[in-house]
């Protein structure tokens, strides 16, 4: 009986080391675990920090880390982002080409005006001079 009892009570003291040395090793892994998520996070966000002032040639690295998709996202973001602005630029100088042509016929019509009401003027004069 004394044999099956310190055998029973062996087995579970072996049992319990087995577990203890289980959990430790979990423990380590998540604890590797999270510094690697968190060495990607430091690394995504020290790469797309210049898009906050406005750098739109920043390109966040696609990785195997979980931060990779986040990446890809914000990569793609940013490619929408320079296309907006291309397109904005564009527009920007579309306009501005449509001002000065807009300017430009405004004073050709005054100046046109200006020169129907001298013609007018005369018109008018030698009107009243033949009237007297």
């Amino acid at each position: 009986g004394y044999v099956l009892g310190l055998l029973a009570l062996a087995s579970i003291i072996l049992i319990g080391l087995v577990m203890v040395c289980e959990t430790n090793r979990q423990l380590h892994e998540t604890a590797q675990k999270n510094e690697r998520n968190q060495n990607a996070i430091m690394r995504l966000l020290d790469e797309i920090e210049d898009l906050a002032d406005g750098d739109l040639t920043v390109t966040a690295s696609v990785t195997e880390d979980f931060t990779g998709t986040i990446a890809d996202s914000i990569n793609y973001s940013v490619d929408q982002l320079r296309d907006l602005v291309a397109t904005i630029n564009l527009t920007a100088g579309q306009v501005a080409g449509a001002v000065q042509d807009t300017q430009a016929t405004a004073m050709h019509l005054a100046q046109a005006s200006e020169h129907q009401a001298q013609q007018i003027a005369e018109a008018s004069t030698a009107i009243n001079q033949m009237a007297q």
